[in-house]
C-alpha cells in the first residue's frame, strides 16, 4: 500500500473505528493488518476484512470463523488449510451457500456440506464436486421441508419430482439414475435436453432422442453423431424448432439459462 493510502496508524483510533466500520482496515499499516486484536475487531464487524489481513492471520481459526459466520464468502480469503476445515466450512455455506465454490474440492464432495448449501437455492449444486453424487436418500434429506415430497414413496416419484425443481439434481445423479431409461423417458418429457447427461448408449436411442428433440429441439446436438444426420431426426428437429421458437420468451430463455450454467462441459456452440 503506498504511504498516502494509509489512513490509519494509531491503533487506539482504528480500534475505535472498525467497531462500526471493518472494512477501514484496509487502509491501515502494515504493522496494525497484522496486530491479531485489530483483524477481530473488523471482521466482526465486516467479514470481508479478512481480506486485508496477513496470510498468517488468514489462517487463524477463530478469525475466519467469525468472518465467515458473518460473511460466508469471505472464506475466498481464508487459508488453504482452513478452506479443508468442515466446521469453518459449514459455518461459511450456513450464511451464504455461495461459499461452496471457495472450499476445497474434498469438502465440495461432502454430503453435509452440499446440503447445507444449497438448503435455500438449489441451483448452487452447480458450485458441488463433479465427484458428488445425488441418490434417492440425498434428494430427500435435501427436499425434507418441501411439503411435495410427503406423501411420494416410490423412487421414481421423488427423482421426477425433484428433477423438475431443480435439474441439476440429474446432473449430479449417480450413473444408476442418469442411464435408467425408463427414469430418462420421463424425465426428458418434462426437460429435453436433460438427454445431455445420460449414457451414450441411450444418446444413439432414436426413439429417445425424438422425444427429446420435441421437448426442447436443441437436444439434437446431444444425441449420437450418427443421428445427428438422420432424415427422421432433422425432419423431427426442423418442425420442433418452429413450435418451440413460437413458445413464451421468457420460457425458451429460462431453458438456455439452466444450460449454460449447468452444462460447463457439454458441447453448446450450436445454441
Amino acid at each position: 500500500m503506498n504511504q498516502d493510502e494509509i489512513k490509519y496508524e494509531d491503533k487506539k483510533q482504528l480500534l475505535e473505528i472498525l467497531k462500526s466500520n471493518g472494512i477501514e482496515l484496509r487502509y491501515a499499516s502494515d504493522e496494525l493488518k497484522s496486530d491479531r486484536e485489530v483483524v477481530l475487531k473488523a471482521v466482526k464487524n465486516y467479514g470481508w476484512a479478512l481480506k486485508y489481513t496477513t496470510k498468517l492471520l488468514q489462517a487463524d481459526k477463530e478469525i475466519v470463523s467469525i468472518a465467515v459466520k458473518h460473511h460466508g464468502t469471505a472464506l475466498r480469503h481464508a487459508s488453504a488449510e482452513l478452506r479443508a476445515d468442515k466446521e469453518v466450512v459449514l459455518l461459511a455455506v450456513k450464511d451464504d451457500g455461495i461459499a461452496l465454490d471457495c472450499a476445497s474440492e474434498a469438502l465440495k464432495s461432502d454430503e453435509e456440506v452440499v446440503l447445507e448449501a444449497v438448503k435455500n437455492r438449489h441451483t448452487l449444486l452447480r458450485y458441488a464436486s463433479k465427484n458428488f453424487k445425488i441418490d434417492t436418500n440425498t434428494i430427500l434429506k435435501m427436499m425434507k421441508d418441501n411439503s411435495e415430497f410427503k406423501n411420494l414413496t416410490f423412487e421414481k416419484e421423488i427423482l421426477l419430482k425433484a428433477i423438475q425443481i431443480n435439474p441439476y439434481i440429474f446432473k449430479f445423479s449417480s450413473e444408476k439414475i442418469r442411464y435408467n431409461k425408463e427414469l430418462l423417458l420421463d424425465v426428458i418429457e418434462h426437460i429435453g435436453w436433460l438427454i445431455a447427461y445420460t449414457s451414450e448408449e441411450l444418446k444413439s436411442d432414436k426413439n429417445i432422442i425424438l422425444k427429446a428433440i420435441d421437448k426442447f429441439p436443441y437436444a439434437i446436438y446431444f444425441a449420437s453423431k450418427n443421428l445427428q444426420s438422420d432424415e427422421e431426426i432433422l425432419e423431427k428437429f426442423k418442425f420442433s424448432e418452429e413450435q418451440y421458437l413460437k413458445t413464451d420468451y421468457l420460457n425458451r430463455v429460462d431453458d438456455i439459462f439452466f444450460i449454460l450454467i449447468v452444462a460447463e462441459d457439454l458441447p453448446l456452440d450450436n445454441l
